[in-house]
């Protein structure tokens, strides 16, 4: 057997140390993505609160009509934001219900309707989070918060 030359044995060196700093860097890495999960799971369960909004939100009562699972479900806002809303039914609505709201908003001619998410539902309350919200319904929106 022939004997390893210097610039072998350096070849090898510098791959096992290049496989170290591999496996330390993705043992560095999957922590702080553990930690970084943990924080996220810490935010959720925490209550939401004015500090942690996106939107600031608005007290307005309105009629609205929440369309689930091929059926109408009459009920009314309690406050409004661009990011979603706060509504008062007596319909229990699933965790992640995908629903629309349906509502006159009074700078529209004819009623929104906007594709929102159920993000949670107690005491016969729903808060949902709109997913999607089109240029009008955005602006109707910005002038209901104005009055």
């Amino acid at each position: 057997m022939r004997a390893r030359g210097p610039r072998l044995t350096s070849m090898l060196h510098a791959r096992t140390v290049g496989l170290k700093r591999i496996h330390d860097a993705s043992a560095r890495h999957a922590s702080s993505a553990l930690r970084g999960a943990r924080i996220v799971t810490e935010a959720l369960e925490r209550p939401m609160t004015a500090s942690r909004r996106l939107h600031e939100r608005f007290d307005v009562e309105l009629p609205v009509v929440i369309l689930h699972d091929g059926g109408e479900i009459p009920a009314s806002t309690i406050n409004v934001s661009l990011g979603g809303m706060l509504i008062k039914t007596e319909r229990r609505i699933a965790f992640g219900a995908n629903v629309l709201v349906r509502m006159e908003l009074p700078a529209l001619k004819e009623p929104a309707e906007i594709a929102a998410v159920v993000r949670w539902d107690r005491d016969g309350q729903v808060g949902v989070q709109f997913s999607a919200l089109r240029a009008k319904d955005t602006w109707a929106l910005n002038q209901l918060m104005k009055r």
